[in-house]
């Protein structure tokens, strides 16, 4: 059930425009909802520019009644009253829209960039992985097969008969 708080209307007649079943007019420059006509859709109370019409639920009706605060609005049956209590209803919290979670939101990224590196670097990787052991594991025979040759020009320790003859100023014959 909506009702039209007096004191905050104005009588701009955006609510009897917006109204679908014609249940609202305007009487004295201020809004009126005939409650007999009304479905209770909340198009007035949305597009009310002072938010002067409240939704009055039927707990908080029958709530007032108890203590004492007479009639919050003419029922459709009944005639209306000269006084209105109205009763302020916080508006019902907003439902936000769940936004993802930041998991869903990164994960197709994160997929995608290691597809990427699975089919092309991944191989790319692997080869030179590969390389560079082969060459370390290479360098160790090349270092013994240098230390146990022979230098060719002959110099160095064990250089054979040879270089000892040079040395002394040729052969001996004899």
């Amino acid at each position: 059930m909506y009702q039209v708080q007096k004191d905050l209307c104005i009588g701009c007649g955006t609510c009897v425009e917006a109204c679908p079943e014609g249940a609202i007019t305007l009487q004295e420059e201020r809004a009126h909802i005939d409650l007999s006509l009304c479905t209770d859709c909340g198009v007035c109370h949305d597009v009310c520019p002072n938010e002067a019409i409240v939704r009055i639920s039927e707990r908080e009706e029958v709530t007032a009644v108890a203590k004492g605060a007479g009639v919050v609005g003419p029922r459709p049956a009944e005639a209306p009253s000269s006084e209105i209590i109205t009763v302020r209803v916080p508006p019902p919290p907003a439902v936000e829209e769940p936004r993802p979670a930041l998991a869903e939101a990164i994960l197709p990224a994160v997929g995608a960039t290691l597809a990427f590196i699975g089919r092309e670097l991944g191989p790319r990787l692997l080869r030179l992985a590969t390389e560079w052991i082969d060459d370390r594991l290479a360098q160790p025979a090349e270092r013994e097969r240098a230390a146990t040759r022979r230098p060719a020009t002959g110099r160095g320790r064990g250089a054979g008969r040879q270089q000892r003859r040079r040395r002394r100023g040729g052969r001996r014959r004899g």
